[in-house]
């Protein structure tokens, strides 16, 4: 028997089967087996329905019903238990080829106004100063490459590293106490127009 066939005991399992062929499905739908393995649990119910209709005697308390249930739960825990043991072999590598690391759009367009922001920043600094913060960590050169390439001293280099942040930093507090005013500007005018 070849797999995914299903060798029939007699008519009533057929009957069975084409019955509840719809419940069969949904239950183990509901047992959480994901869509892509639920033609195949489901395939594994009938097979189980097939080999043991013959010794069901269904008697008034139990349901047909109930017993196709727990074959189908019986069956998800047995399709669940084989997935994490193939999940717990997969070597990671292969994984980590799957997840798409590269940033989206709305990260790209964040960056690019950040860098755009930081451009217009170091312009409005000394030279002197923002070619030392450029080197050092937009171009990332070591301080001693900075000092050379400015043709000063390394200790200068450095001097010239905190006073050019300093400036940044006053830099980009007038920058946001200038967009706040704006910003309170326009609230009043709107403010106004009502």
């Amino acid at each position: 028997m070849k797999k995914g066939e299903t060798k029939m005991v007699d008519g009533r399992a057929a009957e069975v089967i084409a019955q509840h062929r719809v419940f069969i499905r949904n239950t183990v739908r509901h047992f959480g087996v994901r869509s892509a393995d639920v033609d195949d649990v489901t395939q594994e119910v009938f097979q189980a329905v097939n080999g043991s209709l013959a010794r069901l005697e269904i008697r008034k308390s139990d349901s047909l019903g109930k017993w196709l249930q727990e074959i189908c739960h019986r069956q998800a825990m047995n399709h669940f238990r084989g997935s994490w043991r193939w999940r717990r072999a997969a070597p990671l590598e292969d994984v980590k080829e799957l997840v798409d690391t590269s940033p989206g759009a709305e990260e790209k367009m964040l960056d690019e106004e950040r860098t755009a922001l930081v451009r217009t920043l170091l312009d409005s600094i000394k030279p002197t100063l923002s070619m030392v913060v450029r080197a050092y960590y937009i171009e990332e050169r070591s301080m001693a490459e900075v000092a050379r390439r400015c043709g000063i001293l390394e200790n200068s280099a450095w001097n010239r590293l905190r006073r050019g942040l300093q400036a940044l930093r006053e830099v980009s507090s007038r920058v946001r106490a200038t967009q706040a005013h704006a910003l309170c500007a326009a609230r009043a005018r709107a403010r106004r127009e009502r």
